[in-house]
């Protein structure tokens, strides 16, 4: 009998994604062609207005109208190469997510249940991680007035970097942030070797989500509720009715970044139980070690 063939994913942009996209070289280039583009804006301005006879309001205005246009042609001719890298990014990223989707439907029959499979991959913004380092928060949370300072604390909801699946679905209309949601808190928590299990069918969970009131739902507890509305939880329980999450992780400050899941709506299908079939953890765990290295 033949040996089963191990189980390996294989990822033909891994080699791209583990190279840096942002050198410090590239950096200095961009930086270098922002100088040169205002640089030929003011040029250009200057040019204008000298040739003018005289700066009355009507001169003046449409010499600076003829200066934008000429510094706007400039910008958005670079607009491309400048924004290359982080669209390369996004479609590795997406790459990844698609072979990740297409390794689990392997040798599977086709089900309601298969019909709904998704993977979503979920980051903080790069925004955010720019203006706010992560050395930066981690000594801004050791100061005394932390505790104070958490309720104003900036947390900006997370950008879905990915999201595939054999149906295509429309965005819940739910905003994730840091500790919020099973994907926030996933982040929160920020720990490499935790999976987070969510089973929107489980009979506690279902009976939570009746609380007649708002206050009621809140009284579940954080564990329960994930820091969610009852109205919030109620809209994603029905489209994703079992996920499971893991964080994704900066391999060299251990940031946490993102969060990977893989749901399906129906967890009554054993062939889909995430908390027992290992596939399905073993697929996350690759999904988010392959896109930390983009």
């Amino acid at each position: 009998m033949t040996a089963p063939e191990p189980r390996r994913i294989r990822h033909p942009a891994r080699a791209a994604a583990i190279r840096p996209h942002a050198s410090g070289w590239w950096v200095e280039l961009r930086v270098l062609a922002v100088i040169l583009i205002a640089a030929v804006t003011w040029a250009t301005f200057f040019n204008i207005t000298k040739s003018a006879q005289s700066l009355n309001g009507y001169n003046l205005t449409a010499a600076i109208i003829v200066a934008v246009a000429v510094g706007a042609q400039r910008i958005s001719a670079v607009q491309r190469w400048l924004t290359a890298p982080k669209s390369k990014r996004q479609e590795l990223i997406e790459g990844v997510a698609q072979r990740t989707l297409v390794n689990l439907c392997r040798n599977c029959v086709v089900t309601d249940t298969l019909l709904e499979l998704r993977v979503h991959i979920w980051e903080v913004p790069l925004w955010y991680r720019k203006i706010f380092p992560y050395r930066f928060r981690v000594w801004w949370k050791h100061l005394p007035v932390w505790d104070r300072l958490t309720r104003v604390a900036i947390r900006p909801a997370l950008k879905r970097t990915a999201a595939v699946g054999l149906m295509k679905h429309a965005p819940s209309g739910v905003k994730f942030r840091k500790g919020r949601g099973l994907v926030g808190v996933c982040i929160a928590n920020n720990i490499r070797a935790e999976i987070l299990i969510l089973d929107a069918n489980d009979e506690t969970y279902q009976q939570a989500l009746a609380a007649g009131s708002e206050e009621e739902w809140q009284e579940k507890g954080v564990d329960i509720t994930k820091n969610l509305s009852l109205e919030d939880a109620k809209r994603l329980a029905a489209l994703y009715g079992f996920v499971i999450a893991r964080v994704l992780q900066d391999g060299t400050s251990g940031e946490a970044t993102g969060c990977v899941t893989i749901s399906v709506t129906n967890a009554n299908d054993p062939d889909f139980d995430f908390s027992r079939n290992e596939r399905f953890k073993e697929a996350l765990v690759d999904c988010a070690m392959t896109v930390s290295l983009a």
